[in-house]
C-alpha cells in the first residue's frame, strides 16, 4: 500500500526497503536464513515475523540491542564481520544484515566469501531494487552476489 501510494502521489515507480530485502532474498532463491541487526530483541521478534509472514525461515537471529540510529550506526563494519562469522549455520541459503543505518557495505563481498552464501544488507538490496525498477541492467562487482548478478528483470 505504502508503495502504491508514493507511486500515485509521484507518478513515479517507487520500493521500500522491506519489498526490496523480500525481493532481493527471492532473487537469490534464498528460503533459510540467518539475520543479524543492531536492533533490541523486540524489534528483531517482529522482523522475523514479518520474514516469516514473506515465507522465509529465519534459522537464527541476533540483535545487539542497540535502540539509537547514533550507536547502531558507530558499531564498525569489521564488528558486523565477525558476528556474521559467528552465525555461520550449515543450512543457510543466504545471511541478512538488517538496517538501514549501518556500516556494512565494505564486508559483503568478504563475508560472502567466508560463508559461501550470500549476503544480503538493506542498503545493498534497497540498491539493488530501485536499479531493478528503473529497468537498469549491468553487472555491479565488489557489492555481493544479488548486485555482481546484474538486474534480471524490470518491474513496475
Amino acid at each position: 500500500e505504502i508503495i502504491a501510494r508514493i507511486t500515485r502521489c509521484t507518478g513515479l515507480p517507487s520500493t521500500t526497503t522491506t519489498t526490496a530485502v523480500v525481493e532481493g532474498l527471492k532473487e537469490l532463491k534464498a528460503k533459510d536464513i540467518v539475520l543479524l541487526t543492531p536492533y533490541d530483541v523486540k524489534i528483531n521478534e517482529l522482523e522475523v515475523a514479518f520474514l516469516e509472514g514473506a515465507g522465509f525461515k529465519v534459522l537464527n537471529h541476533k540483535g545487539l540491542g542497540l535502540t539509537d540510529c547514533i550507536s547502531q550506526y558507530e558499531v564498525e563494519p569489521s564488528s558486523w564481520l565477525d558476528l556474521i562469522r559467528g552465525m555461520r549455520h550449515p543450512r543457510a541459503d543466504a545471511y541478512l544484515v538488517s538496517c538501514g543505518g549501518i556500516r556494512v557495505v565494505d564486508i559483503i563481498e568478504r563475508s560472502e566469501v567466508e560463508l559461501g552464501r550470500p549476503v544480503l544488507t538493506s542498503n545493498q538490496a534497497l540498491v539493488w531494487h530501485c536499479l531493478r525498477i528503473m529497468g537498469i541492467d549491468r553487472e555491479i562487482k565488489g557489492f555481493g552476489r544479488l548486485l555482481r548478478a546484474g538486474i534480471s528483470k524490470k518491474l513496475g
